[in-house]
């Protein structure tokens, strides 16, 4: 008599499946139960990395009491099998595809220790808490381990050991999230597959994983679309708007557009950051491996606006002369404080003054980092009129603590390829 092929299956903690152990003959526990036939444990057990080879789950017979000749004897032998097998499967994670046994968990398992056998997604998210990244960021690799484990939990892959994880079952998980969710983009996954590379760098360094699957996934191409800049009409709108509604966040919108820098680097501005006199700031710079403080430039037409939040810090100053704590330029709304805000302070402001169809908005519905592309692209302008495109190239990359012109050229200086095709177009070399 064969076992039937479907059972209620139970979930493992390694993230496979098997199903409730029977034995044969039904009757085994009674006094009718016969010692001429054969007697057998059995159970199906299910594998998703080995769904292929066995889509029903591999039928697991398991035998050793029936060497015993009296029926107490060999439904004692049942008896101890049956709690030898749930030991063995479900306690020490016997794989019996495989053959493979995983030492139990413990409770003593020193903290943030990720272990091959630690489960695909708690991996993941210990792994994270380890990335030395800014907050802002560190919440958008939050997200897409949201996301991933969605997917992840859909497929099954959710308690598999962060050891199996293989090529196969990331490219399943892009392709669930991008069934599930209209806004799972080619962008998206790229940036999904960005942050999986250095999360699964982590587990590498940690020999949680021997290989990094995310290596071998390549990028998905993407149209690349021409940044909509604001216009001069819009840009004047918003000026006009901006200093009569809302004067501090309009000279933190000024300070910003000369600066060079990001939104977390001047928010994290102290006044001691501020060399008014050589006319220079200092940034740190958290994109790198290293963080490092760089020197940014004032330029002219920015130095009064800087000229007078130094001025404001000095009044804060005269007011708690017991605080000698270094001050924040851009803290509560938007002028020197103790306490550092957060970045997204910047763009909900942005959305409610500038892009908010209702008033006090004006209803232009473009990003507020544009503003920075505007700016590169007019301080490479105006370079280039004395200068090579290469050296103002380097001129500004350094302004905006680039270790190469690749970002300007490929994202900041939206004239980049038109000022390299009029430059082309200046070539005069006849045929004859």
């Amino acid at each position: 008599m064969l076992p039937p092929k479907h059972k209620a299956k139970e979930q493992l903690l390694n993230g496979c499946f098997r199903t409730q152990f029977s034995v044969y003959p039904t009757n085994w526990h009674t006094k009718k139960a016969s010692l001429k036939k054969q007697w057998y444990i059995w159970y199906r057990f299910t594998d998703p990395l080995y769904k292929d080879l066995f889509p029903n789950g591999k039928l697991v017979p398991v035998r050793g009491m029936n060497h015993h000749k009296t029926l107490e004897k060999r439904q004692e032998a049942v008896r101890k099998i049956l709690e030898e097998q749930h030991l063995l499967i479900d306690h020490h994670n016997y794989n019996p595809i495989t053959k493979r046994i995983n030492l139990p968990k413990t409770n003593v398992t020193p903290i943030n220790e990720i272990l091959p056998e630690t489960d695909f997604i708690t991996a993941l998210k210990a792994a994270k808490a380890r990335l030395k990244y800014v907050k802002h960021t560190l919440n958008d690799v939050g997200y897409v381990i949201d996301g991933i484990e969605v997917a992840a939990k859909a497929l099954g892959y959710d308690r598999l050991f962060i050891c199996a994880i293989s090529r196969k079952h990331i490219v399943r998980i892009f392709e669930q999230c991008a069934l599930t969710n209209s806004k799972f983009t080619s962008n998206r996954q790229n940036s999904y597959r960005s942050y999986l590379l250095a999360l699964f760098k982590v587990l590498l360094r940690l020999e949680a994983v021997t290989h990094n699957p995310i290596a071998d996934i390549e990028k998905e191409a993407v149209v690349k679309n021409d940044i909509e800049l604001l216009t001069p009409n819009e840009r004047k709108r918003i000026d006009r708007h901006l200093r009569s509604k809302n004067y501090t966040f309009w000279r933190y919108l000024q300070v910003f557009f000369h600066s060079g820098g990001r939104t977390t680097e001047l928010l994290s501005l102290k006044e001691s950051h501020v060399d008014i006199e050589n006319q220079r700031y200092k940034a740190l710079i958290r994109k790198r491996k290293v963080w490092t403080w760089v020197w940014r430039p004032i330029k002219d037409i920015a130095l009064p606006f800087w000229e007078e939040i130094i001025a404001e810090c000095k009044i804060v100053h005269s007011e708690y002369p017991t605080v000698e704590q270094d001050l924040y330029l851009f803290s509560e709304g938007l002028k020197p404080n103790w306490d550092c805000i957060r970045p997204d302070q910047i763009t909900k402001r942005w959305r409610y003054w500038v892009q908010n169809k209702k008033e006090p908005g004006l209803g232009i519905n473009k990003g507020f980092y544009k503003i920075k592309h505007l700016n590169t692209t007019e301080v490479m302008d105006a370079l280039t009129e004395n200068s090579s495109i290469e050296e103002a190239e380097k001129e500004v990359a350094e302004m905006n603590a680039h270790t190469s012109p690749d970002m300007l050229q490929q994202v900041y200086d939206t004239k980049n390829v038109i000022r390299k095709l009029d430059r082309i177009k200046k070539v005069r070399n006849k045929f004859a």
